[in-house]
């Protein structure tokens, strides 16, 4: 599988909710939609690079431990 690139991809990956996903990382649910928006929308906020790659390690150790 090819590494996730956002968000959204990450999300996706994990086969989870907006709400599983936001609770899995404690970040607020209106967050991680803001995170996911098009880069068109008004409510559009870009996540933090070093907090993107923070979630995708936690994905990738979390994935090979097989707890995912």
């Amino acid at each position: 599988m090819q590494q996730p690139q956002t968000v959204k991809e990450l999300r996706l990956a994990m086969g989870m909710t907006l709400k599983e996903f936001s609770e899995y990382f404690e970040t607020p649910i209106r967050t991680v939609q803001r995170w996911e928006a098009s880069p068109d929308a008004r409510s559009y906020s870009p996540c933090p690079v070093n907090i993107f790659h923070l979630m995708l390690y936690k994905y990738e150790s979390e994935s090979e431990k097989g707890n995912l």
